[in-house]
């Protein structure tokens, strides 16, 4: 560490606008990419946990192994109630890889507050495998 950054008299740490700027960056839209290889159970999900407060704005998923026999469904809940308001689960089609379109969420059952986590549950597999999915996250909105 430098004498001029240890007295607060780095020319890049020392200018206001960088903090500014800096702040501003952290905060906006992220996507978040979940993933869980191998074989999927409808039994167990799996919790993520952000480091603020956040809104879920877009949901998309593909997957390994295509299912067969009957569509692959995936709900994604904050602490245990689903984001998708209309009870309508993205799913993907049998035979099919990846959703059509991307679920845009951005309800207010979307916004998670510090203390929530939100967990990714497949719903139905229908032989799927390798789960891969899309968040977009705005880090800047939550009700906290």
């Amino acid at each position: 560490m430098t004498r001029a950054l240890r007295r607060g008299r780095s020319k890049l740490f020392g200018n206001p606008e960088f903090h500014t700027s800096s702040h501003e960056e952290a905060h906006g839209t992220r996507t978040v990419l979940y993933t869980r290889n191998g074989t999927l159970t409808a039994v167990s999900g799996q919790d993520l946990t952000f480091p603020r407060g956040a809104q879920v704005i877009s949901f998309w998923m593909n997957v390994d192994g295509p299912p067969s026999g009957g569509e692959f469904t995936c709900d994604a809940t904050i602490d245990g109630t689903t984001i998708f308001s209309d009870g309508d689960l993205p799913s993907i089609a049998s035979g099919d890889k990846e959703m059509t379109e991307v679920r845009i969420v951005g309800g207010m059952e979307a916004f998670i507050s510090d203390s929530e986590t939100l967990e990714i549950l497949p719903t139905t597999i229908n032989g799927a495998s390798g789960l891969q999915v899309w968040l977009e996250v705005d880090m800047g909105d939550s009700d906290d």
